[in-house]
C-alpha cells in the first residue's frame, strides 16, 4: 500500500519563523497514517535478512514491528513529508542524509528553543484569559479549547482537570453558584463545560427578558408623561400645564372648588385669590 504525500499549501510549508503551525500539520499527517514513530525513532530499523534466508511476510503500513522492506518504504514516505513540506531545508539546518527520526531531530534541535518558548507562552496566555459577560460564551470556549490543544501539541502537561480549573478560574464572580457544583473531581471539563453553556443559555435569556420589560416600562412611563405635559389648561390665571379646564380646581374651572383631600390648597388658593 502507498499513501498520497500530503504537500502544504505555501504558506504552510515550513520557513524558520511558524513552527507551531507547521508542527501542528506534520504532527497531524504523521499520527492519521500510522507513521509517527518513524518521527521520534521509536520505530527502529530492523536488520536486513541474509540473503540465503526466506524474506519474513510482508507486514502492514502501521505495523510498530515493521520487515525491513516495509520500514524502509515508511522511513522515505515520512521523510519526504517532512523534506517536502519545509521551504530550504539544508538551507534552514535540516539534517536531509539520514532517516526521517533523524531529520526530525535536527529540526527539534535547531527549532527548540522557540519550541519551548512557544508552549510556555501558550500556557501562560491559556491560564490568564477571562471571561467577560458581553463575551459570547460557546465563542469563549472554542478559543480556550482551540489554546490547550494548541499547547498540548507543543508538549504541554496541562491535564484535562487543570484545564477544567483554569475554565473555572477565568470566570467572573458572578457565575459562583454556576461554578460551586464543579469542583467535583470526578467531573471531566466536557461535562464541567457543559454544564456552564446550560446556566448561561438559562441567565442569558433571563437578562434579555427582564431587560426587554425595563424598556417596555420605561417606554409607557415617558409616554403617559409626555401626553399629560402637553395638556395646556384655557384658565386665564392657571400658569401650569399638565391638565385642561375641566380638571381645574380654582375659580374658573370645571371642579372648582372640588380639591382632592391631599391637594395644597391654602398656599395655592392665597395666590390665585390675589391674582384674581
Amino acid at each position: 500500500m502507498t499513501l498520497t504525500i500530503p504537500t502544504f499549501s505555501k504558506n504552510d510549508k515550513f520557513d524558520g519563523t511558524n513552527w507551531l503551525s507547521w508542527y501542528r500539520l506534520v504532527h497531524t499527517a504523521a499520527v492519521s497514517r500510522g507513521v509517527f514513530g518513524y518521527l521520534d525513532g521509536s520505530i527502529t530499523q530492523p536488520s536486513t535478512p541474509p540473503q540465503t534466508e526466506t524474506p519474513p511476510a510482508e507486514t502492514p503500513w502501521d505495523s510498530e514491528i515493521p520487515s525491513f522492506k516495509k520500514w524502509k518504504a515508511c522511513n522515505t514516505w515520512t521523510l519526504d513529508l517532512l523534506l517536502f513540506n519545509t521551504k530550504n531545508p539544508a538551507g534552514l539546518g535540516i539534517n536531509i542524509d539520514g532517516t526521517a527520526a533523524d531529520a526530525w531531530t535536527s529540526y527539534i534541535n535547531t527549532y527548540e528553543k522557540a519550541y519551548n518558548m512557544a508552549r510556555l507562552n501558550m500556557e501562560q496566555i491559556l491560564q490568564n484569559t477571562t471571561y467577560s459577560d458581553h463575551i459570547d460564551f460557546t465563542d469563549f470556549i472554542i478559543n480556550m479549547q482551540t489554546k490547550w490543544s494548541d499547547a498540548r501539541v507543543l508538549g504541554s502537561k496541562i491535564t484535562d482537570e487543570d484545564f477544567k480549573d483554569i475554565i473555572i478560574s477565568s470566570l467572573p464572580e458572578s457565575w459562583s453558584s454556576a461554578t460551586a457544583p464543579l469542583y467535583d473531581s470526578n467531573m471531566t471539563s466536557t461535562n464541567a463545560i457543559a454544564h456552564l453553556q446550560i446556566w448561561y443559555t438559562k441567565s442569558h435569556r433571563n437578562r434579555l427578558t427582564n431587560s426587554n420589560q425595563n424598556i417596555m416600562a420605561l417606554q409607557t412611563s415617558t409616554t403617559r408623561q409626555g401626553s399629560r405635559s402637553q395638556l395646556v389648561c384655557a384658565n386665564p390665571n392657571c400658569h401650569h400645564c399638565g391638565h385642561t379646564i375641566e380638571m381645574y380646581y380654582w375659580p374658573g374651572g370645571g371642579k372648582e372648588g372640588q380639591f382632592p383631600p391631599s391637594f395644597g390648597k391654602r398656599g395655592r388658593f392665597r395666590g390665585s385669590a390675589a391674582n384674581t
